[in-house]
């Protein structure tokens, strides 16, 4: 009976050992889509207590929700390219020399190694920021300030329209306006730069490799590069922030 036990627990512990190192491999394999919502990440924060919740941590980008609390001022330099998309609350945001009032539907650009800081914060601030991870880039001189209200200006009826407004060594990003009408994309799209898809307005449907998302004002898709999308099924009007990240080709 010992020389059979022993020949059996040798099998199982192997068995054992290659299952536990698939599943940690499985586990540590990139996902090619990620689907949350703002108001996930607001229950998150009020319940962490936290000013920052990260939600997006990739090699070549980084998404977070930050909180600027009232009457609070938070200055920082960043090594990094990057967006801020302000959810609600107001303020404002100095970058160098330039200064820009903010409040719901901002969207700011502040290039890398540049000084900003939130000031006169009134209205506790809620942002999402999206941080490029391209350490190689030149780098711009000054920061630039949209508002969606501006960008959705450039819709056209009946054509889908990507309106750029940011197109540097290290990011492309523009606001996609897609009218009800033509209902989503005409096509499956794949790119070579990994993106987020921050839907501002509307309702439809997202496709993601095989699966059919439904997507709403609030919900943020991250897609890797090469990974095949499109929008579908609109109900309403859409428009969606979208951020590439032009490291992830490289």
């Amino acid at each position: 009976m010992k020389t059979f036990r022993t020949p059996v627990l040798c099998a199982l512990l192997l068995v054992l050992t290659y299952q536990t190192r698939a599943q940690a491999n499985r586990d540590n394999v990139p996902v090619n889509y990620l689907k949350i919502s703002i108001k996930q990440l607001l229950s998150k924060q009020k319940h962490s207590g936290k000013d920052s919740i990260t939600f997006l941590s990739e090699a070549t980008m980084t998404g977070k929700l930050i909180r600027i609390n009232k009457n609070k001022e938070f200055a920082d330099v960043s090594m990094f390219n990057l967006i801020y998309y302000v959810i609600e609350g107001k303020g404002k945001l100095k970058t160098g020399n330039n200064e820009c009032d903010l409040d719901k539907g901002s969207v700011v650009f502040v290039p890398r190694n540049i000084k900003s800081s939130f000031e006169d914060v009134t209205v506790p601030l809620n942002i999402i920021e999206l941080i490029s991870l391209e350490d190689k880039s030149k780098g711009d001189s000054a920061s630039t300030s949209f508002s969606l209200d501006h960008l959705s200006a450039a819709k056209l009826p009946g054509k889908n329209v990507f309106k750029v407004f940011i197109n540097n060594q290290s990011m492309l990003s523009g606001l996609y306006l897609l009218p009800e009408q033509l209902k989503g994309d005409s096509t499956i799209y794949t790119h070579r730069f990994d993106e987020i898809n921050l839907i501002t307005s509307g309702s439809g449907k997202f496709q993601a490799g095989n699966k059919n998302l439904k997507i709403k004002p609030g919900d943020i898709v991250y897609v890797r590069r090469g990974a095949g999308h499109k929008f579908n099924s609109l109900k309403q009007d859409m428009e969606i922030l979208i951020f590439f990240e032009k490291r992830s080709v490289q």
